[in-house]
């Protein structure tokens, strides 16, 4: 019993829903980055947990929009 969601399938709400995924995800990403300054001393974990995180973002923002572009 899947609704009919044809009219969320346009162009500009796709924009839209991508444009939401980066932003949310952005300022996820930056609450994250922003605790882990806070509680680690070690300034090369903190260097290789920034990496990872951001590596982890972008994989995550490309199957977002894949998603959102396929649906």
């Amino acid at each position: 019993n899947v609704p009919n969601i044809d009219a969320w399938k346009t162009t500009f709400w796709q924009g839209m829903g991508i444009l939401f995924l980066f932003f949310a995800s952005a300022h996820g990403l930056h609450g994250l980055l922003n605790v882990e300054e806070d509680y680690l001393a070690n300034a090369k974990v903190r260097q290789v947990l920034r990496i990872l995180v951001t590596l982890i973002w972008i994989a995550m923002n490309v199957i977002g929009i894949y998603v959102i572009l396929n649906s």
